[in-house]
């Protein structure tokens, strides 16, 4: 709820501030100390430490990037953040891959013969779905502004907050309405709710061991819970009014109804950061959008998905 206004002509007036190129499309940035000399051809050279190699197109997308994140004040630091901006489309994925690009973390495998032209397609591919990206709509529609110190009376903020000039985006679900997340830890506050929920509903089924196991890394030793065992009886349900989360998780419903009715004494529910398929609907876009790009000479889609969906399972054993 805490947002900086921005001129529409600024933001504009990026996108088309770097496309002028030079007479030659590629530029070798040397480290310090070195001369062109030094290299007889800077594409075909293996690509070594100490050697900055880099296309021109490249460093317009950087430089696009840079204004693009002065003008709005955005933190692209994760692909959660950026699709909890609720920004149009696509546009999240393509930050991402964007991102992904420039740090030079694609999730793919680039040999040591990669071709500088190939990385230089992708910029210019993705220079070029940035210069149609337009931010004024989703800011004067989906963005609202107000100043701390005249912020509507109830609205509820996490400890610490809210700061100036940071983003909240508001809790999904009706029964928290007035509550307000930094966009920055929205899936992970909302991941740690839902998981304190799960927890409280399935030992207040009589839950008597619990199993936590983060999917992304199989080797770790997953978190172990033992507990008394409630007294059961088929039949027996808890308080529903004490579950925000249950009327929206139908696999919990599931193992609700299973075990009201005695059906079941053990049961494994996976849990992930995801909330209504906002990520995986960005994921679907930016695995399309890597699939175009010349630098990436292959894509694991299974890790992906494991990396950016954080998958946990957890296993209950009940008491009989």
């Amino acid at each position: 709820m805490i947002f900086r206004s921005r001129s529409n002509s600024s933001h504009r007036r990026f996108l088309t501030q770097h496309q002028d190129f030079g007479p030659r499309p590629l530029l070798h940035v040397l480290a310090q100390g070195q001369s062109p000399a030094d290299f007889q051809d800077p594409i075909e050279h293996s690509f070594k430490e100490p050697d900055v190699i880099i296309s021109r197109a490249e460093l317009d997308l950087r430089r696009a990037v840079q204004s693009l994140m002065i003008l709005t004040g955005l933190a692209v630091n994760s692909l959660e953040v950026v699709t909890a901006l609720e920004l149009p489309g696509s546009t999240a994925a393509l930050f991402w891959a964007i991102r992904l690009l420039l740090d030079d973390s694609l999730p793919a495998e680039i040999s040591q013969s990669h071709q500088i032209r190939k990385r230089d397609h992708d910029s210019r591919l993705l220079y070029q779905a940035l210069a149609r990206v337009d931010l004024d709509e989703w800011y004067a529609t989906v963005v609202d502004k107000a100043s701390i110190t005249a912020l509507p009376v109830g609205l509820q903020f996490l400890p610490g907050h809210p700061l100036v000039q940071r983003y909240y985006r508001q809790h999904p679900l009706p029964a928290k309405q007035q509550v307000y997340l930094p966009v920055a830890t929205y899936f992970a506050t909302l991941f740690r709710e839902r998981k304190q929920e799960l927890v409280q509903l399935l030992t207040s089924l009589g839950a008597t061991r619990l199993e936590i196991r983060d999917l992304r890394d199989e080797d770790a030793a997953p978190e172990v819970f033992i507990y008394p065992g409630e007294p059961w009886t088929p039949g027996l349900r808890p308080d529903l009014a004490h579950y925000i989360w249950l009327p929206y998780e139908p696999t919990w419903q599931r193992v609700l109804a299973d075990r009201s009715a005695g059906a079941i004494t053990t049961a494994s529910l996976e849990l992930t950061v995801d909330i209504n398929g906002m990520i995986a609907l960005q994921l679907a876009a930016l695995k399309n959008l890597l699939a175009q790009l010349d630098s990436v000479e292959w894509v694991d889609n299974d890790r992906i998905d494991r990396d950016y969906l954080k998958p946990h399972r957890l296993t209950v054993t009940f008491a009989s």
